[in-house]
């Protein structure tokens, strides 16, 4: 259960703590921005697994797309060489500063399973929540992506 309601369309993100590269790519096309409850879990495996696998179809590395989760950064960038998914960039938030941020963090002391379409500047195309227990439907990527006009 979130502390406060997941960040609306129109909403400014914050500042995600990104090196220069990934931080440039995203001011020039946007990034998706997707919540992880924790790295290595099962479901958390299989949803990266699929996102990596249309991490090109939604524009990475050009647009960059986040996994945002509660591990260390060394334990989050090893999960996703562990998984072979090289298109992704882990952001680490074991404070869940980003997850409050955007209104998805848990009281557990993990986050929800969201998604957010940013703007190059920073604004929230659109956003979703996803059931914790399952990977997140990919085929909303695509439509947000779709309805944008940020392809």
């Amino acid at each position: 259960m979130t502390a406060n309601a997941p960040l609306g369309a129109g909403a400014i993100a914050p500042e995600l703590p990104l090196d220069d590269a990934v931080a440039q790519a995203a001011r020039a096309a946007g990034a998706f921005v997707c919540f992880l409850p924790l790295a290595y879990a099962p479901v958390c495996g299989e949803d990266v697994r699929q996102l990596a696998r249309a991490a090109a179809e939604v524009g990475a590395p050009r647009r960059p797309l986040l996994v945002v989760s509660v591990d260390a950064a060394e334990h989050g960038r090893r999960f996703l060489r562990d998984l072979d998914a090289g298109a992704l960039t882990h952001v680490s938030d074991p404070r869940l500063a980003l997850a409050a941020a955007f209104g998805v963090a848990r009281r557990e002391g993990i986050c929800e399973r969201a998604t957010f379409l940013l703007a190059p500047d920073r604004r929230v195309v659109a956003g979703a929540v996803h059931p914790i227990g399952f990977p997140r439907p990919l085929a909303l990527l695509r439509e947000w992506l779709a309805r944008s006009g940020l392809s």
